[in-house]
């Protein structure tokens, strides 16, 4: 698993929605502020870069087994 789980502190989702143009999904738990998550491909993408920096060829083989490796960031 890349990331944290949908909320985060223990909490159980609650309310999910879609953003109209389906770029974010919005996640709130009953202890947990609304939280916006990118689903947009680019915007993830551009997020997970920030976030992890890019993935080895390791890394890749076990998060993304059924693709093959490219660089994306």
């Amino acid at each position: 698993m890349i990331g944290a789980p949908l909320p985060a502190a223990g909490d159980r989702v609650r309310a999910l929605a879609v953003s109209p143009d389906g770029r974010s999904l919005y996640a709130q738990g009953a202890h947990t502020p609304l939280r916006t998550h990118a689903l947009d491909p680019e915007r993830l993408v551009t997020d997970l870069c920030t976030r992890f920096g890019p993935l080895t060829p390791d890394e890749w083989r076990t998060y993304v087994p059924d693709v093959p490796y490219r660089s994306i960031c």
